[in-house]
């Protein structure tokens, strides 16, 4: 099968992936916002967001690791499995435990700190499931990959989704959540055993860890600083003076970035397995399909960019309700975000493809400091316009950045990490 085939039969089954999780993820979240108020919704995104940076411990590059070498070696496979399992599970503790000590920090009340800790015990299960996945994408199975994610997104969010719709608060159906996500984690690893992974059982051999991570550090260090500058000035919002409701108005926004993100999200990880090989096997054919990809990421965040910018208010009323009417400024602010969004997304990830990691990191190190600079200037005195505004120059920044990177120096052969 051609390299195009494929990429476009890995992108059928990652596009049911991605919309049956992002779907039934905006539904929950719409419920929330509708049925809950935007107190309730600022709750839930604020430790969400706070736990998505955290997330990155019990996945430090891992998977990535994981597809990039397992699709160039079957050996890597076999050889990683349990020790990589072996580390997530022992992450997952440390994360949970973090959590909990920003929830106590923060002055929370009793049941935020409850939905911390309970939401982090998801996530982890959700990271363990995502890891069962990997192991497939790496083969380009990618039907199991969407039956794993999908099944496990349809339970999760479908009976946390039912129990807001029976009238249950936002602590029981987090609660629920928990519960289903850590069968489904248990399930998935079982499934993937099944199917002659056997040396997915977890390995506790800390020499072997230590490897895994020197391998996995510099996309580590990218998903850090990635997720960090995306989701840091919500973390941080409460700090500045942002109440609980004015968080809920801003997450609005970001929750339609959130679902627009899927696009660019698609097309690289359909396209990653395929690019991997060809990266190393044929450059040329790498770089002409790498670039016709980015292209069409960019063109779809400036459609989505455009509609948002203008549709805000519509977009907003329909989806969230009256009681989210401050959201329009900061929602058409993201909008233009958007583009920016989308095209780093696509070039970060053809550097990490062409072994430019190092560089990678350094962009999206200089972003989050850049993101944090301009949080502590704007957000104090423009609350969720500064943060928005915060968005949009982060965003701009590494896209610059990584443009110069890709296009006058990995178009020309030059190996600047070597």
């Amino acid at each position: 099968m051609s390299p195009l085939k494929k990429i476009g039969t890995n992108l059928a089954y990652k596009t049911t992936t991605e919309l049956i999780g992002r779907v039934l993820a905006f539904i929950f979240y719409m419920m929330i916002a509708r049925w809950l108020g935007e107190v309730a919704f600022g709750t839930f995104s604020l430790v969400y967001s706070v736990l998505a940076v955290l997330v990155f411990l019990v996945d430090p590059g891992l998977n990535l690791l994981l597809i990039r070498q397992g699709s160039r070696d079957s050996n890597f496979i076999d050889s990683a499995l349990g020790g990589m399992l072996g580390l997530k599970v022992t992450l997952s503790f440390l994360m949970t435990t973090i959590a909990l000590v920003y929830a106590v920090l923060g002055g929370f009340e009793t049941t935020v700190i409850w939905i911390f800790f309970l939401l982090g015990i998801q996530m982890a299960g959700f990271a363990i499931t995502e890891y069962a996945s990997a192991i497939f994408q790496s083969q380009e199975k990618m039907q199991y990959e969407t039956m794993i994610m999908g099944a496990s997104k349809i339970a999760v969010t479908g009976l946390a989704s039912l129990c807001l719709a029976l009238g249950a608060g936002l602590l029981f159906a987090v609660a629920v959540m928990t519960l289903v996500q850590s069968v489904a984690a248990i399930c998935s690893l079982s499934f993937t055993f099944r199917q002659g992974y056997t040396s997915i059982l977890p390995s506790f051999a800390v020499p072997q860890w230590a490897n895994l991570l020197r391998q996995a550090f510099p996309l580590a260090a990218i998903t850090f600083f990635v997720i960090a500058f995306y989701r840091i000035d919500i973390a941080i919002a409460p700090f500045l003076g942002m109440g609980l409701a004015e968080i809920g108005w801003y997450s609005s926004g970001v929750k339609l970035l959130d679902v627009a993100l899927a696009v660019p999200t698609l097309g690289m990880a359909a396209a990653f397995p395929t690019l991997s090989r060809l990266a190393a096997q044929d450059r040329s054919r790498f770089l002409r399909l790498s670039n016709l990809l980015l292209l069409a990421i960019a063109l779809s965040g400036l459609t989505c960019a455009l509609l948002v910018f203008f549709f805000a208010k519509n977009i907003v009323l329909t989806i969230f309700g009256a009681g989210f009417v401050p959201a329009v400024s900061s929602t058409s602010l993201l909008g233009i975000a958007s583009f920016f969004v989308f095209t780093r997304h696509g070039l970060l990830t053809l550097m990490i493809l062409d072994g430019k990691s190092d560089s990678a990191v350094k962009i999206v190190a200089i972003g989050l400091a850049v993101n944090i600079t301009c949080n502590l200037m704007l957000i104090p005195t423009n609350g969720a316009i500064g943060a928005a505004w915060s968005k949009v120059i982060t965003d701009l920044s590494v896209c610059i950045a990584g443009s110069w990177v890709w296009f006058s120096i990995v178009r020309r052969g030059v190996k600047l990490d070597e």
